[in-house]
């Protein structure tokens, strides 16, 4: 997983899908994070968009519910 939320991760979400291409990496999730202050970029060329630093941190709370359920 890689979240971004700026110009210079747009070059991070381009190469990672040129490995997800490749078969190199498959399991690739690129986290746009938008913002006011952010290219609209991030949100077109990523996997999923969020809202703000909350939406990522609803992302890692889902994230590690998900881990602690299947802990059982």
């Amino acid at each position: 997983m890689f979240l971004g939320d700026d110009t210079t991760d747009l070059d991070a979400f381009r190469a990672l899908e040129k490995l997800r291409g490749e078969s190199v990496l498959e399991d690739i999730l690129r986290v746009g994070v938008k913002s006011d202050e952010g290219p609209p970029e991030i949100v077109s060329e990523a996997d999923i968009a969020v809202d703000g630093v909350e939406g990522v941190v609803e992302v890692l709370r889902a994230l590690l519910d998900g881990r602690q359920d299947s802990d059982g």
